[in-house]
């Protein structure tokens, strides 16, 4: 053992599929690329959705490219991409302008460990169709999501009480232990 300090390893997918259940209907779950899979094959199974792990190329801190999608993968689906860290979400958006050419429906972002910059937060608030809200209802059922809670849920919503991006940042939460 490298430290004396006992841990716990806990994860947060159980609750992440617990809120993609709660809130989006016919979720497709993105990972942006081949170490997401690991988050998103069990959150997917555990959904009985569909996903796709995209591979990803980093050309430096804040440039970054990600594998096109199969429009047939989404079609009529609500994209869901979740990541385990989003600090410039440089990522994400660029998943984000994969997703819009291929008429897919606006996606909800999650990232566990959102260590997002005031440029980042407003950079994933604004990538649906230009509009930055910021829905009470997400907020709250975010924060109540239990121990390990997504960190972050930015993206659009899409049903008939809003279209507009939306961007959730529950704060002041400490994970309570969960078996691994």
């Amino acid at each position: 053992a490298i430290y004396s300090t006992p841990a716990l390893a806990i994860s947060a997918m159980p609750n992440v599929s617990e809120w993609i259940r709660t809130h989006i209907d016919d979720p497709v779950i993105i990972g942006p690329d081949q170490e997401s899979s690991q988050w998103v094959q069990p959150v997917a199974a555990s959904l009985n959705a569909p996903y796709v792990v995209l591979e990803k190329v980093r050309h430096g801190d804040r440039h970054v490219e990600v594998s096109a999608l199969d429009a047939s993968i989404v079609r009529d689906r609500q994209p869901v991409i979740i990541d385990d860290i989003a600090s410039w979400g440089h990522t994400m958006l660029e998943v984000l302008k994969r997703l819009a050419p291929i008429g897919a429906r606006p996606a909800t972002c999650i990232a566990v460990h959102a260590l997002l910059s005031r440029p980042a937060e407003d950079a994933l608030r604004g990538a649906g169709d230009g509009a930055s809200s910021l829905p009470s209802a997400a907020a709250s059922s975010l924060a109540s999501a239990g121990s390990a809670s997504p960190s972050v849920a930015c993206g659009a919503r899409t049903n008939s009480r809003r279209t507009s991006p939306s961007c959730s940042i529950p704060t002041g939460k400490r994970a309570a232990p969960h078996p691994p």
